[in-house]
């Protein structure tokens, strides 16, 4: 397994960055361990969206970290194989697409996707749309309803 490491800044601004990230409800429904590995890979990959990363998470698979979806989605963030590629050929990951069934580098490679998606796209919306419906935002009333979703989630 693929260790992912962040650099330290010290336990009391760790703590207080961790507090401020994530809301009440998220703090509830997901572990601290998922939690923790979310703030640290948006930090590393200086992505300042944490709240909507667990929202993603909750919205995706509430918290379940082995979970497969009905149309092979992989883990915590529900992971297209296929999507791994691409992402891969493009960022060259340093782990497998095995590694996909472990939390962290399925945070890291859903982390990558929100943050390629806003580079294309613009805006941290659009991007959580993308992430459910692919890039073209098709179907728009579906890339909405999972927005909505995500949003819920995120308060």
């Amino acid at each position: 397994m693929v260790e992912i490491v962040v650099p330290t800044i010290g336990i009391i601004a760790y703590y207080e960055n961790w507090k401020r990230s994530f809301s009440e409800k998220q703090k509830k429904l997901l572990t601290f361990p998922i939690l923790d590995a979310t703030n640290k890979i948006c930090q590393l990959l200086n992505f300042p969206f944490q709240r909507y990363v667990a929202a993603i998470i909750l919205t995706e698979s509430y918290g379940k970290e082995s979970i497969i979806g009905s149309s092979g989605e992989i883990g915590i963030m529900q992971i297209m194989p296929s999507t791994f590629r691409s992402l891969d050929r493009i960022y060259h990951f340093n782990f497998t697409e095995n590694d996909l069934y472990a939390m962290k580098p399925n945070i890291y490679v859903g982390v990558t996707l929100l943050k390629h998606n806003i580079n294309i796209l613009g805006d941290i919306f659009d991007a959580i749309m993308s992430y459910n419906v692919g890039i073209d935002l098709k179907p728009y009333d579906k890339a909405k309803n999972y927005l909505n979703k995500v949003i819920e989630n995120a308060k």
